[in-house]
């Protein structure tokens, strides 16, 4: 478009120009400006420019829709650069909080493994604890027990004595009291013995158990044991291996056990008695050093009565703890099941909750198939038959024991017998009387005693020098002093405290034979004058 100077030299007037694009380029403004200059209704960008130093002016037009269009081009081009920058800045952004969710799922599975073995240790060192402060009350129990045995022993030989002393001149009112002391020594006794049970000090006889013939049998007397309104079930594993246990302690563990869950359920109830089989892995074991990992024969007493709260339930298994009524109970029942349990080397875990009832588990070392069945009902070896008279005339026994009090009464009560008595403390003084030459037909000795010699160490020197000696020993807790000397295959064992008769049927069994009597006397070396 070109334009032509207006009317006395002022700006040039477009052909078809609006007046705006005339005022520009009279004031010089180069800029490009928006209009109509061909009056069609189709908008311009103009821009112009002076040809030389003539009054000639150059205007140049273009269309705004193909300047919007560059522009739409440029802004389009310059968005789908942004968004690419955008999107691989957001592919970055989550790359890394992918990467910082993983990390954290990580961590927080680390936290709750750490979080769990934080709890398992606890509970390890729980029970730990548990089980060394049962230890600790096992070893005072079991020595107060021995001491408590000895007790007895002299308390009802003496009420013996008294009784054989006075004969036919004691009165009635005598007689009461000689049998409300002997009676006071019987419970004494069987308390003495749950004590040593605790304390894993009792003698047992481990045989192969049949537990499910055990329990069918022994049905009859747990229902007896019980209320009307409790009913008793037996769910039994019909695959169940034998266990390695003294069949009369497990039923009356199983016994002690009914009598718990008949108490927590005074209004009637569901007892739950199971067999099965059992892998116990060392973490369940924690804190017991008589058991190990490997199977085991569980038996599971389950009662719905009222249950316990967690402090009652730790101190469950302690002696004398209890949470009945006075005069209901004596908190030994369960420190009984323990400790037998413990002793036989296996392991016993309560689980309990207020309101949830309680489960006991008895988890019993498997048996042997060789013995499989035997003793399934038995208790031990039976006492030899009562005589209906003892003369010790013509016998004479050595009595071995540590405690003054103790010695006397069974001296009195042989010599009362009819029997030929020594005497000694220890171990070492009576087999120096033996190394003499002393007259001895039977040893008579207390299993733990001072002096370096044990009852058993002594038997078996006794029975070198003469081997046709009767041996019979007698303690408060020989178990554990047998199992380590081997002399429970060995030699009779008489528990304390034992009454006269007891005594004098166990020594007349030990009786010589007259042909040995006669050969020892005849290699006897004569005794100096």
């Amino acid at each position: 478009m070109l334009l032509r100077p207006g009317t006395a030299g002022g700006p040039p007037a477009a052909i078809g120009a609006e007046q705006p694009l005339r005022q520009a380029i009279a004031r010089g403004d180069r800029r490009a400006m928006i209009g109509d200059p061909f009056a069609d209704g189709a908008p311009q960008v103009l821009a112009w420019a002076r040809v030389g130093d003539y009054p000639l002016y150059l205007v140049h037009t273009l269309p705004l829709t193909a300047m919007e269009r560059r522009r739409l081009d440029t802004n389009l081009l310059i968005c789908l650069a942004l968004a690419a920058l955008l999107g691989l800045l957001a592919l970055r952004t989550w790359g890394g909080q992918r990467r910082d969710d993983d990390a954290l799922d990580r961590l927080e599975a680390n936290a709750a493994e750490l979080r769990a073995e934080i709890a398992r240790r606890e509970a390890a060192e729980e029970s730990l604890r548990n089980a060394q402060r049962l230890e600790g009350l096992g070893r005072l129990t079991g020595g107060v027990a021995h001491d408590f045995n000895n007790l007895l022993t002299a308390i009802l030989g003496t009420a013996r004595a008294l009784e054989r002393h006075l004969g036919e001149r004691a009165d009635e009112r005598t007689k009461r009291l000689i049998a409300a002391t002997v009676t006071a020594v019987d419970r004494g006794a069987r308390l003495n013995a749950s004590l040593l049970a605790f304390a894993r000090r009792q003698p047992l006889t481990l045989t192969s158990v049949d537990a499910n013939a055990l329990l069918r049998d022994f049905l009859p007397l747990l229902r007896r044991a019980l209320d009307e309104s409790i009913t008793v079930e037996l769910a039994l594993d019909q695959k169940l291996p034998t266990c390695s246990a003294d069949a009369a302690q497990l039923e009356a563990a199983l016994l002690n056990l009914a009598i718990n869950a008949r108490d927590a359920m005074p209004r009637g109830g569901k007892l739950r008695i199971v067999t099965r089989r059992a892998w116990l892995q060392e973490q369940a074991l924690a804190g017991n050093a008589d058991a190990q990992p490997g199977p085991y024969v569980a038996i599971e007493v389950r009662d719905t009565g009222q249950g316990m709260v967690p402090e009652v339930r730790e101190r469950a298994f302690e002696p004398f703890f209890t949470t009945k009524d006075p005069g209901q109970g004596t908190g030994l029942g369960l420190s009984q099941v323990f400790g037998f349990v413990r002793q036989i080397g296996g392991h016993v875990a309560i689980q309990s909750a207020p309101g949830r009832g309680t489960t006991v588990s008895l988890y019993l070392p498997l048996g042997s198939a060789t013995d499989a069945g035997a003793g399934a009902g038995a208790g031990g070896s039976t006492a030899p038959a009562r005589h209906a008279a003892h003369s010790g005339a013509g016998l004479s026994v050595l009595v071995v024991e540590d405690e003054p009090v103790v010695r006397a009464v069974a001296v009195d009560m042989l010599q009362d017998a009819g029997f030929a008595v020594l005497a000694a403390q220890d171990g070492p003084t009576a087999l120096a009387l033996l190394e003499e030459g002393a007259q001895v037909d039977i040893l008579f000795s207390d299993v733990v005693m001072p002096g370096g010699m044990t009852g058993v160490d002594l038997a078996r020197a006794a029975r070198r020098l003469r081997p046709e000696i009767g041996v019979l020993l007698a303690s408060g807790y020989a178990a554990e002093v047998l199992a380590q000397h081997g002399g429970a295959g060995e030699f009779e064992l008489i528990d304390k405290p034992y009454d006269v008769e007891t005594v004098l049927t166990r020594i007349a069994a030990q009786r010589p034979q007259p042909a040995a009597a006669a050969q020892w006397l005849s290699l006897r070396p004569a005794r100096a004058q």
